[in-house]
């Protein structure tokens, strides 16, 4: 579409907008996205009284694709059974209908992947569907992921409050981390924590701490401003910053760990925090100095924990990788 996107701001923008989706919001979002892509050809299906929808929250007419909603809250399945049965409800209810079918698609906004007992419904019905000859297959963050790329500009504003366009970011950096430290320090006013010099951490600290492949991509682009990162922190008029934002990081990350989130949703969490309280728009330039900050504390284990069983001798950030 000749469009110059920013990538990494627009995958966090979905990532926060999918996080923050639950229920009839996420099928909004979700039929808005197809709608604005494959106008009428995306049929958004609304109930009919006591007829409901019959299994059916959205529609590819020309494809027979149907498409069935799950918004989970926070991005996370709280009763796996209920979303279960409702899952194989949907599905008998939409093969009963006489609606035409050549796929169905469970559409969900589950931040860290399926969960193994709707990975098993979900074989199930596999099954099932290919002795009916229906495909069946999820929808799911990679897949939105694809969809979002192809919206325009305006589109992109209206539904993710970001127009996620490429610029120079580097020349925005320090001034959008230096606003990111001075807000650490003043929630950190009277702390100072100890002088502990970074450690360098080994490759599978990634895969350690079961980071997502998603943020493990996002990670691993923040990594690249690492030195800028810290020299923001080491040159901030307060001469706490070196000590204070390390240990604002400490101290979050322990208590969102504490609550038994997943690592995704704690990096979600982290993200969300730096970037301040939620928009209508994404600060772009705040979005993305706040993904190299944490992957500046990831990189020296202020967050989540570095592998003890393995020599510390590589780094996870190699430039001339």
């Amino acid at each position: 579409m000749g469009q110059n996107i920013d990538w990494v701001v627009l995958e966090l923008a979905l990532e926060s907008r999918l996080a923050n989706a639950n229920g009839n919001a996420f099928q909004k979002l979700f039929s808005d996205i197809m709608e604005r892509i494959y106008g009428d050809d995306f049929i958004r299906v609304k109930p009919q009284g006591n007829l409901g929808d019959d299994g059916v929250d959205g529609y590819f007419l020309h494809e027979g694709i149907v498409y069935q909603c799950y918004g989970a809250e926070d991005g996370k399945v709280q009763r796996h059974t209920e979303v279960g049965q409702k899952m194989r409800a949907d599905f008998h209810t939409v093969l009963a209908s006489g609606t035409r079918i050549r796929e169905w698609r469970f559409t969900h906004n589950l931040l860290s992947g399926l969960p193994k007992p709707l990975l098993d419904v979900l074989d199930e019905l596999t099954q099932l569907g290919n002795s009916k000859d229906v495909k069946v297959g999820q929808c799911g963050r990679a897949t939105l992921l694809k969809l979002v790329e192809k919206l325009d500009e305006r589109s992109r504003e209206r539904l993710l409050g970001t127009k996620a366009l490429a610029e120079d970011r580097l020349r925005k950096l320090p001034e959008a981390v230096n606003a990111i430290v001075d807000d650490i320090l003043i929630k950190t006013l009277d702390y100072v924590a100890p002088e502990d010099p970074p450690k360098p951490i080994s490759k599978r600290k990634l895969t350690h701490n079961d980071i997502p492949d998603n943020w493990q991509r996002l990670l691993r682009h923040g990594f690249e401003h690492g030195s800028l990162v810290f020299d923001c922190i080491g040159r901030n008029g307060d001469p706490k910053a070196p000590n204070s934002a390390p240990a604002y990081f400490k101290t979050l990350y322990r208590n969102l760990a504490s609550n038994d989130l997943l690592p995704g949703e704690i990096l979600s969490q982290i993200h969300a925090d730096l970037c301040g309280a939620a928009a209508s728009r994404v600060d772009d330039d705040r979005s993305y100095a706040a993904l190299a900050v944490m992957a500046c504390m990831f990189e020296s284990c202020e967050i989540f924990e570095d592998p003890i069983d393995m020599p510390t001798g590589t780094l996870v950030h190699d430039p001339a990788q």
